[in-house]
């Protein structure tokens, strides 16, 4: 029984005001009740998370990848009973925009597939339709050539990255990014990276939206994945080495950070299985056309970009920091320094794929 006091009538207290006295019986199913409410209840799943059936789709379209190539690029029978060289060709397209547009378009597919991704058709729309608008518009004010393949890159790029809850950020985005390869130019060359400006442009003045940092989870097999078809983008564009300097110098700084600290080793490392930096690394600050040309030149630009992206993020708390470091570089060469003489140019990819399997050839004795 429960005794509780009202301010209704009933007999005097020793101050004089009236209590009355209620009897609540507390049944056995209130008391089921009340224990039910004291149990720890089951997490949510986190956004992003990814269960373990999807984990294996992810896996198994990765092996069926690899067979698949490794079936293309296998050696003709001619070419095994070959006694000088075993030499297998795979007729790749020169243009390395064709496999960023693939890449791309494979990861938004397995995202939205697989891990939920927060964007719907018709901001999907709206970055690529802004795109190649704001594509066809500065072509035609310079009477120039219409390429609708970077214009579709920076669209799809907006699509992984940036995030909002109505559409016109997303066309916002595109259009100021591709409209700044015409309006912002040095040297007869775009400086800023079109999909990058967008986004800094979107979250640093609007408001409106934000990045998904970590919408996937901590995934390693999106991660690997992601890797797997940004290195062949990078190879063919001639700048795998502009995504692995920067991941490696990132990778450092945060592990160096969790040393430092004493913290366990698996926090950095999540933090990098999480696919942004990843991708970043792969499909945005290693594009041709606004890293310098210069090996050397290239490998100070990327990892100023990761040391300027680690202290944004960790020393100023600014979690965009990947995003805004590119682009604060990018001005910094727009105002002082002087233009490369040459311009990278689409299709000067390396030769196609050749995978040589050599024989020693035999050599007649001299006579």
């Amino acid at each position: 029984m429960f005794n509780a006091r009202g301010a209704g009538g009933g007999e005097k207290g020793e101050h004089g005001d009236d209590e009355a006295h209620v009897k609540i019986p507390i049944s056995a199913g209130h008391h089921a009740a009340s224990a039910a409410l004291l149990q720890p209840r089951p997490l949510p799943a986190a956004a992003g998370s990814v269960t373990p059936t999807a984990s294996f789709s992810v896996w198994r379209f990765s092996l069926y990848f690899a067979v698949i190539a490794g079936i293309i690029i296998a050696p003709t029978p001619d070419e095994r009973n070959d006694r000088v060289a075993l030499t297998a060709r795979l007729a790749l397209p020169k243009d390395a925009r064709w496999f960023q547009i693939g890449g791309q378009s494979a990861i938004l597919l397995t995202g939205l597939a697989l891990f939920d991704f927060r964007i719907d058709a018709l901001q999907i729309v709206a970055a690529l339709g802004a795109s190649l608008l704001a594509q066809a518009a500065g072509t035609f004010l310079i009477a120039g050539r219409f390429d609708w393949k970077s214009a579709l890159i920076t669209g799809l790029s907006l699509c992984l990255l940036l995030r909002a809850n109505e559409a016109w950020p997303f066309a916002a985005a595109a259009f100021i990014g591709t409209g700044s390869k015409f309006a912002l130019r040095r040297g007869g060359r775009h400086v800023f990276n079109p999909a990058n400006i967008g986004i800094v442009a979107m979250i640093a003045a609007t408001g409106a939206a934000w990045t998904s940092t970590g919408e996937w989870g901590p995934s390693v097999s999106f991660a690997l994945f992601i890797a797997a078809l940004g290195a062949l983008v990078c190879w063919r564009a001639s700048r795998l080495d502009a995504a692995l300097v920067y991941l490696g110098v990132y990778a450092a700084l945060v592990f160096g950070r969790a040393l430092y600290l004493g913290d366990p080793l698996a926090i950095p490392a999540l933090r990098l299985a999480h696919g942004a930096p990843i991708l970043f690394a792969f499909f945005m600050i290693s594009d041709p056309k606004t890293t310098p040309d210069d090996p050397r030149e290239r490998a100070v630009f990327v990892a100023l970009a990761a040391l300027i992206a680690y202290v944004m993020q960790f020393h100023f708390f600014i979690s965009d920091g990947i995003f805004y470091a590119p682009f604060l570089l990018a001005l910094v060469r727009l105002v002082a320094l002087r233009p490369s003489s040459r311009g990278y140019e689409w299709g000067a990819a390396p030769a196609p794929l050749r995978l040589a399997f050599a024989r020693a050839r035999k050599i007649a004795p001299a006579e």
